[in-house]
């Protein structure tokens, strides 16, 4: 036959003192929460000394209920926890990212267009295309490029395609489209092949 549970004073069942110590390690290990209420005997005290919980999240029982109580007779854990959700901070990856583009920070390589030069990050070119993935990756060590020449394009549409290598977006697709389809599909960046299609397309 089952052994008779006990209440607490609300009517809700409490458990056995070793399932509430195994629980509360558990909760304390794993959880992030603030212990409003928790209360124990002394004897159980003592037990939870050795499955090193913080005793500082605790209050002895007899403090919370100091006339009318038994401390050798109980040997129950009254816990009352409020979970806490913790804020995630919203991520600033894609801003940062596209803020170096506009900056000269540590940058190791130029592309050079007729006239012009960009200073570029190796790291996100060869992250984003593969194309100049492989313009870095087929040269030895010990020629290393460190000026690529795009002869072939406007200024305006090699910056366009490195703004969106950056930032994954491109403002002023509308007035080039057909050129940024051009260094899209010889780049091969396909999103921005499909952007520059689309603004074709509503035009």
């Amino acid at each position: 036959m089952d052994r008779k549970r006990k209440r607490n004073s609300n009517g809700e069942f409490i458990g056995r003192s070793f399932v509430i110590t195994l629980a509360l390690s558990l909760i304390l290990k794993y959880l992030p929460f603030q212990i409003i209420h928790v209360t124990f005997s002394q004897k159980l005290l003592n037990q939870l000394m050795h499955v090193k919980l913080t005793i500082s999240h605790f209050v002895p029982k007899r403090q919370v209920y100091p006339s009318g109580y038994d401390e050798e007779s109980n040997e129950y854990v009254t816990v009352f926890p409020t979970l806490l959700k913790p804020d995630i901070v919203k991520s600033n990856l894609s801003s940062d990212l596209g803020d170096s583009f506009n900056s000269h920070l540590l940058t190791d390589c130029i592309i050079k267009v007729r006239d012009a030069e960009i200073n570029v990050h190796k790291a996100v070119l060869t992250a984003r295309c593969s194309t100049f993935c492989n313009i870095f990756n087929n040269t030895s060590k010990n020629s290393q490029i460190n000026v690529v020449e795009i002869k072939n394009f406007r200024t305006e549409v090699v910056k366009g395609m490195l703004e969106y290598i950056y930032k994954d977006k491109i403002s002023n697709v509308r007035n080039m489209a057909d050129e940024i389809l051009a260094i899209a599909v010889e780049y091969g960046l396909d999103r921005l092949k499909a952007i520059a299609i689309k603004c074709l397309c509503n035009d």
